[in-house]
């Protein structure tokens, strides 16, 4: 679920971007990094992803490939609740 956050900035290198939202990311078998930030970028939003805790601007190829890995985890467990709980 996405979160709002008024006032929040995070830092990544040397530039502090303002906080939009954030929202989860799923990285499976991994425990930390599990959080993305929309941030304003001038006139413009970007993303921040972490890496081992360190905040990097996400490039839109690097997103997607992100997205498609959280995509497949769900359709991975959306087959397993069918496989347990459906007749």
């Amino acid at each position: 679920m996405s979160k709002k956050h008024k006032g929040q900035t995070i830092k990544v290198g040397d530039v502090e971007y303002p906080v939009v939202q954030t929202f989860t990311v799923l990285y499976p078998g991994w425990a930390s990094d599990n959080t993305g930030y929309v941030v304003k970028k001038g006139e413009k939003h970007a993303l921040v992803l972490t890496s081992h805790g360190t905040p990097y601007l996400a490039t839109q190829h690097h997103f997607m490939e992100t997205l498609q890995i959280m995509e497949h985890a769900a359709q991975e467990a959306r087959h397993a609740y069918a496989m347990a709980f459906l007749p």
